[in-house]
């Protein structure tokens, strides 16, 4: 194993130890603290993360549909939850994006996805449609703690689609890399750009998960 792939793979296991401490500290206040709607899903949100890395972490000993299908599933899941986790909290009304419809979309896009992997879709193919998906569901986040008023704790909603908002831009760079280079279709190869997205996802997911517990808490 050269030094790059063990860099990778120590990513990999800081990035799910991190996801893993975030959810026990969100379980932790749970059960201490006055919560507010929403909390449940974003606590959900942020187990669903640790699995999908742990799955990132022992992908070589898992088949692909276990890391790459499941990963793609659990990726949408946990942008989704985190959308519905702030709308609980800012109750927002419903319209298309938000209750029974939300969750009809997203079992759609689940859909989608799981029949693209069933007919043997390219990886280009699958890729396009997570990344549709993914930006679909960061740029419905970002809009709501952008929509939100900018006093007390819309302030910190503002911070919280910002993370986002730089989240969705290195993922979308390193799709532009990923799908201008078919050498690169592999199985999480092993690039600098990669690196830099999982560690730079290491900080925002901090950043996120502080962001939430502090609006919470001035609410």
């Amino acid at each position: 194993m050269n030094m790059l792939s063990f860099d990778l793979q120590t990513l990999f296991a800081i990035s799910f130890l991190i996801e893993l401490i975030l959810a026990l500290m969100t379980l932790l206040y749970w059960q201490t603290q006055q919560i507010y709607k929403g909390f449940a899903a974003w606590t959900g949100a942020f187990l669903l993360k640790a699995l999908y890395l742990g799955l990132f972490f022992y992908r070589a000993a898992l088949p692909d549909w276990a890391d790459i299908g499941m990963g793609n599933i659990l990726v949408i899941s946990v942008l989704f939850l985190r959308y519905e986790a702030l709308c609980r909290f800012f109750e927002r009304r419903p319209d298309w994006f938000v209750g029974r419809r939300s969750w009809l979309l997203f079992i759609l896009a689940i859909g989608a996805v799981l029949a693209v992997g069933a007919k043997g879709g390219q990886d280009g193919t699958r890729g396009l449609l997570v990344t549709v998906l993914t930006c679909f569901y960061s740029g419905l986040f970002i809009w709501r703690t952008f929509s939100v008023e900018k006093t007390g704790v819309g302030v910190i909603a503002v911070i919280l689609g910002l993370f986002q908002l730089v989240s969705l831009l290195s993922l979308l760079l390193r799709f532009a890399q990923w799908f201008g280079d078919a050498q690169l279709r592999s199985l999480l190869p092993i690039t600098q750009c990669n690196q830099l997205f999982f560690s730079l996802d290491i900080l925002l997911e901090v950043g996120i998960g502080i962001a939430f517990l502090i609006m919470n808490s001035r609410r």
